[in-house]
């Protein structure tokens, strides 16, 4: 009986602490799947709160962005404000891309002439200069010949490679000739160049952020806008273009102004014969005489119109003085002629 009881006590305790153990993992259970469940409601909440974050963050730095653009470009100032609206690292490669447009942009000048020449033969010296303008690489851009009082004369405007130009030049002095001048000048379009080149890639960058924002921009007012500020920024681009076009050209093809001219000996002899015939000397015989008639008259207005002054004073002194004489000279005949008829009379009274 003893043994029993002592044995029994101990399985008791063990139920009862198998009993505890259980209680308590099953706690420990319901705890951890609260923890579990609340754990993940946060951090669904935190997800969310975060996406929300992120794409007002996207949001901000796209309006802001935008807006600096749009009121830079608006405000009309220097596109290097466009700068800023880049990565942070760009500033490298801008950096970068100015030192590679000042490289690019060396010794660009213009180069022109003009000559004149005169020949013997123009057809001659036309066939030696179309030889030397293909062996040159150049071509005619423009001509015109004219023939007038003495002289046949052709003018050429040539374009030739500028590495050439000044070959060129005495190529043509080598052609048989009479006379030769020349004058050349050369415009240096660096500046320039340089500009243009750093506003064309300013532009560009422009276009990529207006882009990008277009892409970003989810309301159409947006998208329009965008797209009106982007057309704008096209076109100039394209006009920036053009203008450093024109300037390659020019500065990869010189301009040689060049006019040829034939004094014609047959046009001069043709010419003195006619000045020397009757009919020429007749007519100018008549034509010195008019001449003289219209000067003499001329010189008779100008002394009349010079003299008035001195006419006018000499009338209003001797006008009065003639009129006093004149009627002085006829009281002294009206006395004369009354005279003999009261000698007369009286005479007939004596008889």
């Amino acid at each position: 009986m003893g043994e029993t009881k002592g044995s029994a006590v101990p399985k008791r305790y063990i139920k009862q602490g198998l009993s505890l153990v259980i209680t308590l993992l099953l706690v420990i259970a319901v705890l951890a799947g609260c923890s579990s469940s609340e754990s993940d409601g946060e951090s669904k909440k935190s997800v969310k709160n975060d996406a929300f974050t992120e794409a007002s963050k996207v949001k901000y730095e796209s309006a802001a962005s935008e807006q600096e653009i749009i009121s830079n470009y608006e405000a009309g100032q220097p596109e290097e404000l466009a700068l800023t609206t880049t990565a942070a690292g760009s500033s490298d490669d801008v950096s970068a891309n100015a030192t590679t447009t000042v490289g690019s942009a060396q010794g660009k000048i213009i180069y022109s002439a003009n000559i004149v020449m005169e020949v013997d033969d123009l057809k001659e010296t036309t066939n030696k200069l179309k030889n030397v303008i293909h062996l040159s690489g150049g071509y005619t851009l423009a001509f015109n010949d004219n023939r007038s009082d003495g002289e046949i004369a052709a003018s050429y405007t040539i374009k030739v490679p500028a590495k050439g130009f000044m070959s060129f030049i005495e190529d043509i002095a080598k052609i048989k000739n009479n006379h030769f001048g020349q004058s050349l000048s050369g415009e240096d379009v660096t500046e320039q160049y340089v500009d243009l080149e750093s506003r064309l890639k300013a532009k560009q960058l422009v276009e990529q952020r207006l882009i990008i924002m277009m892409e970003k921009a989810t309301k159409a007012a947006d998208l329009l806008q965008f797209s009106n500020q982007l057309g704008a920024i096209q076109e100039e681009i394209e006009a920036i273009k053009g203008k450093i076009r024109y300037l390659d050209n020019n500065v990869a093809l010189s301009t040689i102004e060049l006019r040829i001219v034939q004094t014609d000996q047959t046009l001069q002899t043709s010419k003195a014969k006619k000045d020397n015939s009757f009919g020429s000397q007749l007519s100018g015989t008549l034509s010195g005489s008019a001449n003289v008639v219209v000067e003499a008259i001329k010189w008779i207005i100008i002394i009349f119109v010079g003299a008035l002054p001195v006419l006018a004073v000499l009338a209003i002194v001797f006008i009065p003085i003639r009129i006093l004489m004149k009627r002085r000279s006829y009281q002294g005949k009206w006395n004369r002629s009354k005279v003999p008829e009261q000698s007369k009379e009286s005479s007939d009274k004596d008889d």
